[in-house]
């Protein structure tokens, strides 16, 4: 499904007047894995790690605009929303529950084999994040793959195949796991 050999993704560095290029911050350094359908991966590690830097640079999804409104509507059935509001309502609206709800159904339109996930449950209570990851555990009867990026090492193992932990950039840890389900709520408690 997705094998990704040696990753390095960098950014310049600029200074001076003219804004010219110095150096190079390395976001990812050398990273590689195989995930196969209907597996996760789960990305772990501190704040600027390149967690989420990974999942750009591995997802690049590709919008079919003749079939987005069936898709849209079939997207927002399957995780439980109701078609009709996607006209009358705001997003701010949506409580933060059906917010997340919203993106994984965005997510769905381009029916993709492969979901990045960055962050789905950090702005939510544990109910919600208990029902978010239901759904996305349900989703995968789909066969979809995800890449789960997370501070929660917990939810993290609970969810995903495997688990990769980075910090600055290069892999410090990185192995299988098996997903947990059903999710107990004690297992998605926040320190």
């Amino acid at each position: 499904m997705l094998a990704v050999k040696q990753l390095r993704v960098t950014f310049p560095v600029r200074r001076g007047l003219l804004r010219r290029q110095v150096d190079e911050k390395v976001a990812v350094r050398d990273l590689s894995f195989t995930l196969r359908r209907d597996e996760s991966l789960g990305l772990v590690g501190e704040s600027g790690s390149g967690k989420s830097t990974t999942g750009l640079a591995v997802h690049r999804p590709d919008l079919d605009a003749a079939q987005q409104e069936a898709r849209v509507i079939a997207a927002m059935e399957e995780v439980g929303l109701a078609a009709e509001s996607r006209h009358h309502r705001y997003a701010a609206e949506f409580s933060g529950g059906q917010r997340q709800r919203i993106a994984i159904a965005r997510a769905l339109v381009v029916e993709p084999q492969l979901i990045v996930l960055d962050e789905p449950t950090s702005s939510l209570d544990r109910s919600m994040q208990k029902q978010t990851l239901t759904l996305l555990c349900q989703l995968q009867q789909h066969q979809l793959t995800y890449i789960f990026i997370s501070h929660n090492l917990q939810v993290v193992r609970a969810l995903c195949h495997q688990l990769i932990a980075l910090r600055q950039g290069e892999v410090l840890e990185q192995g299988g796991c098996a997903p947990q389900w059903p999710l107990n709520v004690s297992a998605i408690a926040t320190p």
